[in-house]
C-alpha cells in the first residue's frame, strides 16, 4: 500500500520545474508494448485517473489531458506531479532535479495501474497524422481504435490494417516478379537492391 497521498490541485504556478520523468518501464507497460496493445494501456491510464481524481480541473497544455497532483507523506513532505498524455503516450511529470520525487512518481504510477478505470470514451483528431483516434473503457475493459481521416468515431485497428495492406502489396509484388526487392517494394530506393528494384539471383 502506498505511503503517499495524492490529490488534484488547480494551481498553474506549481507547474514550474515540472517535466516528464523518465521512470523504468513497469511490468504493465512492458506487457502492453510487447503485445502491441499500448493504446489500451493509455486508455486504462486515463480511465484510472478519472476514477481517482475526476475530470482535469483545467487544460494546462496541448496534451490530450493533464492533471496537476499534489503528493504528501506522513512526514509532511510535499511534491508536485503531473499526469498527462503527450505525443509519446501516458506520462508522469515532476521536478527531475529532485531525486526524492522518483519513488513518489513510481508510487503514483503503481496506484494508477492498480485502479479499475472509470467508464469513458473520447475521440481525438490528429492534424499531424491525419487520423482519428477513439479510445475508452467500459466495465474495466479498455479499447483503442484509430482510423484514417476525420470520422465521428474510429472503429478500426489502423496498425493491423496497415500491416495487412503491406502484406497484400508484397504478395502481389512477388507474384508479378519473384525477384522484386521487398525492402523498397521494387521502387529501387534502397541499397539492398542497389537501386535496381530487384534482387539478383546468384
Amino acid at each position: 500500500m502506498s505511503t503517499y497521498q495524492f490529490r488534484q490541485i488547480n494551481d498553474r504556478d506549481r507547474l514550474r520545474r515540472t517535466s516528464k520523468l523518465r521512470l523504468p518501464d513497469s511490468t504493465n507497460e512492458r506487457v502492453f508494448a510487447k503485445t502491441g496493445g499500448f493504446g489500451e494501456y493509455m486508455a486504462g491510464f486515463r480511465g484510472a485517473l478519472l476514477k481517482l481524481f475526476g475530470e482535469p480541473k483545467q487544460k494546462w497544455s496541448d496534451a490530450a489531458y493533464d492533471y496537476i497532483l499534489e503528493a504528501t507523506d506522513t512526514n509532511g513532505n510535499v511534491w508536485t506531479l503531473t499526469a498527462y498524455e503527450g505525443a509519446s503516450g501516458s506520462a508522469i511529470g515532476g521536478d527531475s532535479r529532485d531525486p526524492t520525487i522518483y519513488p513518489v512518481a513510481t508510487a503514483l504510477r503503481d496506484l494508477i495501474e492498480a485502479t479499475t478505470p472509470a467508464d469513458f470514451e473520447v475521440t481525438l483528431w490528429s492534424d499531424e497524422y491525419g487520423t482519428t483516434t477513439t479510445y475508452g473503457c467500459t466495465d474495466g475493459s479498455c479499447y483503442y481504435y484509430e482510423a484514417r481521416g476525420r470520422v465521428s468515431r474510429a472503429t478500426t485497428n489502423l496498425a493491423e490494417l496497415e500491416r495487412q495492406e503491406y502484406e497484400d502489396r508484397i504478395k502481389r509484388l512477388l507474384e508479378a516478379n519473384p525477384n522484386a526487392c521487398t525492402s523498397c517494394e521494387a521502387t529501387g530506393k534502397c541499397e539492398l537492391c542497389k537501386g535496381q528494384g530487384v534482387i539478383e539471383e546468384y
